[in-house]
């Protein structure tokens, strides 16, 4: 019987080296990525119990749905969402809240820009944290200061630009 022709052998492509990866850095938000904020179980909405009858209850296993939407009641939505336990400051890398919601940093508490997501303590900030603008909807939620004063040059460049348009349209 004719025996079966050698099968070319199978290169494989070489792994990339694995660097050493730190805690940190895993739990650290990609840039841009919104952290998920967790109840504050302190506002009224936190410590009501659910209606049984909005869309989300009704899609709880407790109610007889399915339970693949995974949300809490409408009437359950709370008013004060807080950063979780586990956000750490981009800059030096330290838990800023304990389970309680309160500072256990020396630094202070963190603040989380709206505008481009990263969370910080201010004390970190090597740029005067007073130009942030501090929201007053939701707690440890702010603008930075570095997202402030690109904003600033942004409104300048326009204003600058509708000045020279002016310009150029009366004096030619």
């Amino acid at each position: 019987p004719p025996f079966p022709q050698p099968k070319a052998p199978i290169r494989l492509k070489p792994r990339p080296p694995v660097l050493p990866v730190s805690k940190a850095s895993l739990l650290k938000p990609l840039p841009g990525s919104r952290r998920r904020r967790t109840r504050c179980k302190r506002c009224e909405a936190c410590r009501r119990s659910e209606c049984g009858v909005c869309h989300y209850c009704r899609d709880m296993k407790k109610f007889g749905g399915p339970g693949r939407m995974k949300q809490s009641c409408v009437l359950r939505q709370c008013e004060a969402p807080i950063l979780p336990h586990t956000a750490l400051c981009m800059i030096c890398e330290e838990v800023g809240q304990n389970a309680d919601g309160e500072s256990n940093s020396v630094r202070g508490t963190l603040m989380e820009c709206s505008t481009c997501s990263e969370i910080v303590h201010p004390a970190c900030l090597k740029m005067n944290i007073s130009l942030g603008i501090i929201s007053k909807e939701l707690p440890n939620c702010w603008e930075c200061p570095k997202c402030v004063r690109q904003e600033r040059r942004k409104l300048a460049l326009v204003s600058v630009e509708g000045q020279q348009r002016e310009w150029s349209e009366g004096g030619g």
